[in-house]
């Protein structure tokens, strides 16, 4: 019995799929559009975009470490080793956040001297 559904179930996939499918496509309908967009024509730009994604993830773990940071601080009723806990999230945030803009400011450097100004790094 349920080799007979196994063989029927095959069979009709098998005569449906190519409806599906639509393989009868033309050259001109088959060209491969960028899945990055319009913008990204050259490795420059790529990289650009992916070290601007980079900072963006960067930043936004530095805003969540800050607002854990202070929430321990503020929760911690007193006592001394949540409060250096906190404050030493905080600092380490900050310290995170000095060192990606130092970070940015020599990525920008070097890809301006090296000449790819349309390299896209700049947010």
């Amino acid at each position: 019995m349920w080799m007979r559904a196994n063989v029927l179930w095959m069979a009709l996939v098998s005569l449906l799929l190519p409806l599906a499918v639509r393989a009868d496509a033309t050259a001109s309908e088959s060209t491969l559009k960028n899945p990055l967009g319009d913008k990204v024509d050259s490795i420059p730009v790529l990289i650009g975009t992916i070290i601007r994604a980079g900072f963006g993830i960067i930043g936004s773990v530095a805003l969540v470490m800050f607002l854990w940071g202070g929430f321990v601080w503020l929760t911690s009723q007193g006592e001394s080793g949540k409060i250096t806990k906190g404050r030493d999230t905080m600092v380490w945030a900050a310290i995170g956040i000095v060192a990606m803009f130092a970070a940015y400011a020599l990525t920008d450097f070097v890809i301006t001297k090296l000449g790819a100004s349309g390299a896209g790094v700049a947010p």
